[in-house]
């Protein structure tokens, strides 16, 4: 999957945020599940990329839906802004961002094995 620059540009923010409180393991953990999450229920991902719901209706499913799950502040406040911004739909292409941008600051390299 090609990983847009609006993706790349919320990932670099959301791991500058996570960095600097120690947390980004956690918030990568948590959009990898939110990512599953979307994928596994076509009704979820259908309600926010449906342009008849208003993004006020969008943000407060968000924040119904992930108030008290134990879900990061920054993670939520994430979602909250691709609501407000109708670009929930960059979700999946923000995560795999944020696990390459990660992966350069841990010093991970990653490869594909063929046989």
């Amino acid at each position: 999957m090609r990983v847009s620059e609006i993706s790349k540009r919320y990932a670099k923010a959301l791991l500058a945020v996570a960095k600097q409180k120690g947390i980004h393991s956690q918030v990568f953990g948590e959009l990898q599940t939110l990512v599953q999450s979307f994928a596994a229920d076509a009704s979820v991902k259908n309600y926010f990329e449906n342009p008849m719901v208003s993004s006020d209706q969008k943000v407060a499913a968000v924040k119904a839906a992930l108030s008290g799950k134990g879900v990061s502040e920054e993670v939520v406040n994430t979602l909250v802004l691709l609501a407000e911004k109708n670009r929930m739909d960059i979700l999946g292409q923000m995560a795999i961002a944020f696990r390459d941008l990660l992966d350069v600051e841990e010093g991970v390299t990653r490869g594909v094995v063929r046989s």
